[in-house]
This record gives C-alpha cells, structure tokens and sequence, in this order.
C-alpha cells in the first residue's frame, strides 16, 4: 500500500489483501515512529489569547499540533525614551506589543526646572538644559534673543557747503545703527532723509588772473577759485621796436582781470658771413667752420645766428713743433732737429766733441788711423793718422764711451787699458739744455763724472695752462648787447 496510516506515536502501510491475519500494527509493513520536523508557529499567542504550532513527520507527512501559552510580560525596570516620553521595555521573548503607547509606564517626561548654559543676547539666542524628573532623560532648549533696546547717540545738524551736503539733526542707534529723528526711537529714518543737499559754487564775484593760462572767478561763498576761462586780449601795442640784434616788445590788456600779455617782436636779423675752417700749423692757431655777424660782431655756430659761440669754441690751438730725439748733420756748421709736421728746423747746435775710434791700429810697420765722430748727430769730426810704433812705445790712454759703459784705451794702437776696464756711466744731476714750452719741447742733459759722456733727453711741451679773468654780466640795454657772466 502506498499510502500511510498513522496514530500520534508511529506510521505503518495497511495490507489491503482479503484476510490478512496480521493485526498487529508494529508487524505491519514500514512500521516505525514519527520522527518530527521543527515546530512551525502557525498562530501567534499573545497576551490575550494562545496560540498554535505545528510538526510534520518527515517520513509519512503526519502534522502533530500544540498550544503556544498565553504571553506573559516581564517589563524591565531600567527606561527607555526619546525626545518627548519614557517607557518600559518588555524582556519576554515574542513580546507583541509594538506601540510604545501601550507599553508599561509610557508617559510624557516631566521637565520641573531649567538650568541656563548660555545666555541670550540681543544679537544671539541662549541655550537652557533640563532633566526629567522620571526617567533621568537630558533635554535643552533655545532661549529667545532679548529685545533690543536702543542707545542713541546725537548726530548734530550740519550746514551744507558749496560742495559738501549738509545733514539735519537726528539720533543714531549704537547698538543696531538704526537712524531716527527722535531720542525715544518713534520715527526711523533712513540716510538719505537726513542729507542737506550741497549748495554749489556761486561764481558771480571778482575774476583774478592766473598767468598766461587765463582767469578765474572767485565762489562768493567759499572762495574757491572757478575753471579757467582764456583771456580776452585787445589788439596789441607796441612798448618798444625790434632792431636786427634785439627783438621788440608789444602788449595788450585783458579787459576782465587787467592781466597784461607781453609778447616778443622778433629782431630783424643779423648780417652773417660764413668763415670758413683753417687748419692749424705747427705755430699758428686755426679754426672750424663758423658763422661771424658784420654788424653785432659776434660769432655764431649756425647760419641763422641763434647759438652764439666764442673764439675758444671754435679756435683749433697750434700744436707746436714735433721735434725728434735724434739730430740731423748740416755739415762744418752743426746740427738741428727737423719738425715731423712742418719740416722746420730748430735752432742751429754746434758739434759736440766725442771720442776717438780707432779704425786701423798702428803697428811697428805700418800707420794707424782713427776718427772722431759728434755723439749727438754721428757727423764724422776729423781723421788722423796714427804713426807706427816703435820699441819705445808708451801707451797714451783716453776714455772711450758708448751709451751705456766707458772704458780707457790707446789712442795710438788702441789696446785697452787693464786697470781701468769696461764699468758703468756715472751721471751727475740733469741740466736745461733748452726749456720746454706751451708749443715746443724741451732738452735736458747730463754728464758722466769720470769720462765726460753727455746723454741728451727730450722734454715734451708743458702744455697751454689757463690764465683766468672773469667777465662779469651785462645786462642789455635799448641799444647796446648785453651778454652773461663768463
């Protein structure tokens, strides 16, 4: 049989078979106990009514019931609450109140006194805390801003000006900034009804000249001075004529403010003559390029005679003679230096003794021969013969010279002197040989002590060196030119 029969204990098969003797149930086919599921709340108790529950028989499908007892509630004695109300919560399990309206003790907190945190202000609201009196809950409230209460502080009437507004009398608050026209606060005002507008400038008085800009008229109020207006100049007269080196003067009058307009007649001009450059030599000063004016005298450097120059503006200095170091043979006369720029000599020198050069030595067969030669230009002096030597020969020493050393030798066979070698010059002070001056140069010398050799040194110009008078100023007058100081 496939379908099971069943008591609330076990589960078996019935034989459907004629006669089956069996009539036991646990001899019966699949006979066994129930074994249950878990319990299935099929209806909920409550706290006013049980409820129901149920199991099935995993093997033959048999659903076993049971009563779910009444539920009891087991109220905690710790509260619970929110913002406005207090409680006591249920500690029973598949407690089914959800309202917190019905659970036990539910009621609205009692708050009996206010502690304040923060004082209110008239410009911030305070803040106050309190605890219920049941439940222990803490609770704070906003406490209202104070109401404000005006200090008023006067604000004088001011007269207005020709620019600047003026005001009436009325009160401003100082706590709020709110402006009234009464101490007591009854009437507000705004900016704008207090402000006197500005009179503005009354320019009806006296015009007063201001230079060659114009005139202005004072304000009969305050005194301030209006735009400038341009003067209204009659015809112009003249005060004076212009002549060709000095101008004119004409003038007219400003009707309003009796300003006096000068203004310059031009001279008619001077009689310019064009001097032309000159280059300058060695001893005569030149000149560039200028413009000279036959009839004032004065000299200019444009054509049209507007820039007045003077001689040392325009005069190119006479170097002076570039005389050389070396000197130049003229010959039985002397010697002279030629000028590098000009080719002019300068003054005529006489030959300077030197000494003796041995050209050929004399010997016990033949004659010698020496020369002596000017140590300023190099002009051959003389020559001489040097006779021949003998056995009795004896040495007839002189000093010989170059730039630098001098030494003693022989004129007659030119054999140095041993006890008096090569050594050094040994110059005395330097001498003028031939001042120096502004144009030209100089010449200084000096001689050695013991062998008499002069060495010659140029000096260059000194230079031209100032020699200053002041010239005082002087003013021009209607016929004569005046000029500044220099």
């Amino acid at each position: 049989c496939v379908e099971w029969a069943y008591t609330s204990s076990y589960h078996y098969h019935e034989c459907t078979a004629e006669s089956c003797p069996i009539g036991d149930d646990s001899a019966k086919d699949g006979f066994g106990f129930h074994e249950f599921g878990e319990w299935t709340v099929d209806l909920p108790a409550t706290s006013e009514a049980e409820g129901v529950q149920s199991r099935d028989c995993k093997t033959c499908g048999y659903k076993e019931t049971a009563v779910i007892p009444k539920h009891v509630h087991a109220w905690k004695t710790e509260w619970t609450n929110d913002e406005g109300f207090h409680w006591h919560e249920c500690g029973a399990e598949g407690c089914d109140i959800a309202s917190n309206t019905a659970k036990d003790g539910y009621e609205k907190h009692n708050f009996e006194s206010w502690t304040v945190i923060k004082y209110a202000t008239e410009d911030e609201t305070g803040l106050e805390q309190s605890a219920c009196t049941v439940c222990g809950y803490e609770a704070t409230r906003e406490i209202p801003k104070l109401a404000h209460v005006h200090s008023m502080s006067i604000v004088p009437a001011n007269d207005p000006a020709c620019i600047d507004e003026g005001n009436i009398e009325y009160y401003e608050c100082v706590g709020c900034g709110k402006l009234f026209r009464d101490a007591a606060g009854t009437e507000e005002l705004q900016p704008a009804d207090t402000v006197i507008a500005a009179l503005g400038h009354d320019f009806t008085g006296a015009a007063y000249e201001q230079g060659d800009a114009g005139h202005a008229y004072a304000c009969t109020r305050c005194g301030e001075l209006s735009p400038i207006e341009p003067h209204a100049f009659g015809e112009y007269a003249q005060v004076y004529p212009a002549d060709e080196t000095t101008p004119g003067l004409e003038s007219a009058l400003c009707p309003i403010c009796s300003y006096t307009d000068n203004r310059e007649i031009p001279a008619t001009g001077h009689s310019i003559e064009l001097v032309a450059a000159k280059k300058a030599t060695c001893t005569e000063d030149g000149n560039t390029e200028y413009y000279h004016c036959g009839t004032c005298g004065r000299d200019f450097s444009d054509e049209a005679g507007t820039t007045e120059i003077f001689i040392a503006d325009y005069t190119i200095v006479a170097p002076g003679h570039d005389f050389p170091a070396e000197f130049t043979d003229l010959g039985e006369a002397g010697h002279t230096r030629i000028c590098a720029r000009c080719g002019e000599q300068d003054a005529l020198f006489p030959h300077t003794e030197g000494s003796w050069t041995i050209t050929k030595p004399a010997s016990e067969t033949e004659e010698g021969e020496k020369q002596e030669f000017c140590p300023d230009c190099g002009a051959l002096l003389q020559a001489a013969v040097i006779p021949t030597l003998d056995e009795s020969h004896v040495h007839g020493y002189v000093w010989g010279s170059d730039e630098a050393n001098h030494w003693m030798y022989c004129m007659e066979c030119g054999q140095k002197d041993e006890n008096n070698p090569s050594a050094p010059h040994q110059f005395g002070d330097w001498a003028t040989e031939t001042a120096a001056t502004e144009t030209e140069k100089g010449r200084i010398y000096r001689s050695c002590t013991v062998c008499g050799y002069v060495e010659t040194l140029e000096v260059p110009e000194t230079g031209h060196v100032h020699t200053m008078k002041k010239h005082k100023a002087k003013e021009a007058t209607c016929t004569d030119v005046g000029h500044n100081a220099y």
